[in-house]
């Protein structure tokens, strides 16, 4: 096996990431080897250095050392060869109609917003870069979308994201309003419609799109495409439910139903991760089968086992919710992501849910929703409760038994709840 250095790449979240266009290209080519840091986070970026072990000899085939977005544990390191990101390019410029120039929105030391500026640089098109260290704003986003010169334009984005696009139009268009997002820069609402509709396509991922949102995209004629991926599949890999050409999905069940166990292959499929021995031992794997008990290496027989539960109807992938992240209430199991999604159709568009301690069931669900205005977390009281839960299109086991507010939810990795952070946040012993 031929072998090279590990390259640490310290990689900065404004627009002097520019300056990293000639190693970025070059491990494209397949002729370096990179391990993306953080620079915006020291901390961090020294603990991916010692664990992902930058500077010791690695297979000359990887490309990048993708960190996961994990919030606890050690951070696994995903291997992503040349030809793996080459496939994932590939596949994806047949999905959206050919090349094109990339609109970077995102951290680009993540998958999502790296895969951007790679994307673009095999291309041939220098990205277009918005200072991601500063809040997303429509006229920001409309300001980078003006300074594209491609013959076909795209960007990916995080259903926050869309939601201040769609928000900024509706409170322009209102008599006297004001955006709640802020930042539409004086644009109207016509000329935002039209600059976003300009982009031949959006990817949206990192967290659901709910229906209702996408609607409304529909509705001003902007061309949204769903994603589902991650760092171990070179981002992502399934586009409105449907896999990108080369790679394949299917569905190890769990009982007797049709949902089960998401698995993921093909082309763009990681070759493992950088430090599997320290995370799993030299031979523990998931099982064929879908079941995954205690530290496993999630890599096995071609597939990567994801946490994911999820179906296919229709033809298309369904994710339902995240088999680690499922509420054992009583002996039931509810999965936060079915309750978000009704309580986002009730009208609470940022929210989370998570399992807090229960004395009578072991675990109970908590909807937790953003209200700006609130400084203080705090529970609401019994009538409160009540009330919402009567919006809320759910079985009764799985309504939650507690609401709580709190001035915003926490992210990690673009887009996603950082639910252990929540978890602090409310600090609650016991509830329900």
């Amino acid at each position: 096996m031929n072998t090279r250095p590990l390259v640490p790449l310290p990689i900065p979240a404004n627009t002097t990431v520019a300056d990293l266009y000639p190693q970025l290209e070059q491990a494209l080519r397949g002729e370096a080897s990179l391990l993306p840091l953080p620079a915006k986070d020291p901390d961090r970026a020294a603990l991916l250095h010692d664990v992902m072990r930058a500077g010791e000899p690695i297979d000359a085939t990887i490309a990048f050392i993708l960190s996961t977005s994990g919030s606890t544990g050690v951070p696994k390191g995903a291997q992503l060869s040349a030809a793996a990101l080459a496939a994932s390019a590939s596949a994806t410029e047949k999905v959206l109609g050919g090349p094109g120039q990339w609109l970077l929105a995102l951290p680009p030391d993540h998958v999502a917003g790296l895969q951007v500026l790679l994307r673009s640089l095999a291309a041939g098109y220098e990205p277009v870069l918005m200072d991601v260290t500063q809040p997303f704003t429509p006229s920001a986003f409309i300001d980078a979308i003006h300074r594209m010169t491609g013959p076909r334009r795209y960007c990916s984005l995080v259903p926050t994201q869309v939601r201040r696009l769609i928000q900024g139009l509706e409170a322009e268009g209102s008599e006297g309003g004001t955006s709640s997002a802020g930042g539409t820069g004086g644009y109207s609402p016509a000329t935002i419609i039209e600059a976003v509709r300009s982009l031949d396509g959006i990817l949206v991922g990192g967290a659901p799109l709910s229906p209702a949102l996408r609607k409304k995209c529909a509705d001003v004629g902007w061309t949204i495409i769903t994603t589902y991926g991650s760092s171990e599949t070179a981002g992502g890999m399934v586009y409105d439910g449907t896999p990108l050409p080369g790679t394949s999905v299917k569905i190890q069940p769990l009982g007797t139903g049709d949902e089960g166990r998401v698995l993921l292959g093909g082309l763009t499929l990681a070759t493992g991760y950088r430090n599997a021995d320290d995370l799993f031992g030299s031979s523990a794997q998931a099982e064929p089968s879908g079941e995954r008990e205690g530290k496993t290496n999630p890599f096995v027989d071609g597939w990567f086992v994801t946490d994911d539960i999820g179906t296919i109807r229709n033809g298309k992938l369904e994710i339902l919710g995240r088999y680690d992240q499922a509420i054992n209430t009583g002996g039931l199991k509810v999965l936060p992501e079915v309750v978000e999604s009704a309580a986002r159709r009730a009208g609470y568009a940022d929210c989370a849910v998570l399992g807090i301690p229960s004395a009578e069931w072991g675990e109970s669900v908590c909807l937790v929703i953003e209200r700006a205005r609130e400084n203080t977390p705090y529970f609401l009281d019994r009538e409160e409760t009540r009330q919402i839960r009567k919006q809320l299109d759910l079985p009764s086991y799985a309504l939650p038994t507690s609401i709580a507010v709190v001035k915003q939810i926490p992210l990690r990795g673009p887009g996603k709840t950082d639910r252990h952070a929540l978890r602090e946040i409310l600090s609650a012993p016991q509830h329900g």
